[in-house]
């Protein structure tokens, strides 16, 4: 095992291209990992923020209504959706759906496919994200090595 080791390490240090490779994967993928933490930060201070704001808006609504279906059906509820532990590697499409919604009993049905998109250009594009990197970038990397030997 460690001949093999070895020997794998030799080849890899006479081999320029392929610890340019390497470095270059590396680099996108503290890239993609710093860019996927700071968008989960991102995203619970907002939902941290709206359920501030919820908050107020509830009790703003409770003085003005007595009545609990009045206040079922004219208030705003808060529904949304906490990013995982491991959303900083594959945000998903959290960038197209709707992770935060304010919705009101009132006409449901039209506010189920509201979106909360803030640049739908760059919703077409994607995020470059740790799941993006891992299955488009790496094949990429590991076919361009083999075909430079």
């Amino acid at each position: 095992m460690k001949h093999h080791l070895l020997r794998e390490w030799h080849f890899l240090r006479t081999q320029h291209y392929a610890i340019a490779l390497l470095l270059c994967s590396f680099l996108l993928s503290v890239f993609a990992v710093f860019t996927g933490l700071n968008e989960v930060s991102s995203q619970r201070q907002t939902i941290e923020r709206l359920k501030q704001a919820d908050v107020e808006d509830r009790s703003k609504m409770q003085a003005k209504y007595d009545d609990p279906g009045y206040l079922a059906y004219y208030s705003f509820h808060l529904t949304y959706a906490e990013p995982s532990n491991l959303a900083f590697a594959a945000l998903g499409e959290r960038d197209l759906y709707p992770w935060k919604h304010r919705i009101r009993m009132l006409a449901l049905e039209g506010q189920i496919y509201e979106s909360d998109t803030q640049n739908a250009e760059l919703a077409q594009v994607g995020k470059i994200d740790f799941a993006f990197l891992v299955s488009a970038l790496v094949p990429l990397f590991t076919v361009s090595r083999f075909n430079c030997e």
